[in-house]
């Protein structure tokens, strides 16, 4: 039986990873991801819990106000004056 625990919000998918990584040490599982939500489990014994991260602005995403896409991510990333 699982129900239905937190629905989480992240601006793009790398705060989304960071999320997921955080809860990934409280013993949660990716179980299925999406580019606009990924879900994830925890089993415990009176029932899974169940965490939805919506993600508000996926990659190639425009960001409001500008209609062009963004740039895929630079990695490494640029070395700070």
């Amino acid at each position: 039986m699982a129900e239905e625990g937190r629905r989480v919000a992240a601006d793009t998918e790398i705060h989304a990873r960071a999320l997921a990584d955080n809860l990934a040490k409280q013993g949660y599982v990716v179980e299925s991801r999406r580019a606009d939500e990924w879900t994830l489990r925890r089993p415990r014994r009176r029932g899974d819990q169940i965490v939805t991260i919506a993600i508000s602005r996926p990659w190639g995403a425009p960001p409001p106000g500008t209609g062009r896409p963004l740039p895929p991510p630079a990695w490494p990333p640029p070395s700070a004056p």
